[in-house]
């Protein structure tokens, strides 16, 4: 999945409807050379030049709920 596909994808699944912001990791070192980061409301995503490799979602919890 490309970054255009995979932006629209997270965009269209967020309970805020706001747009995953897009960050590149080339600065980051030689072995992300060619990375992004997509980072919404409540998910991450990894992409390289192939394509999608990594979706993490954040669990967003009310006031007052979700404390241990």
């Amino acid at each position: 999945m490309s970054q255009i596909e995979s932006s629209r994808i997270a965009s269209s699944a967020s309970p805020a409807g706001a747009s995953p912001e897009s960050i590149n990791l080339a600065g980051a070192g030689e072995e992300l050379e060619g990375s992004a980061m997509l980072v919404g409301d409540q998910i991450i995503l990894g992409l390289d030049e192939t394509g999608l490799i990594y979706v993490e979602t954040i669990a967003l919890f009310p006031d007052g709920e979700g404390d241990s």
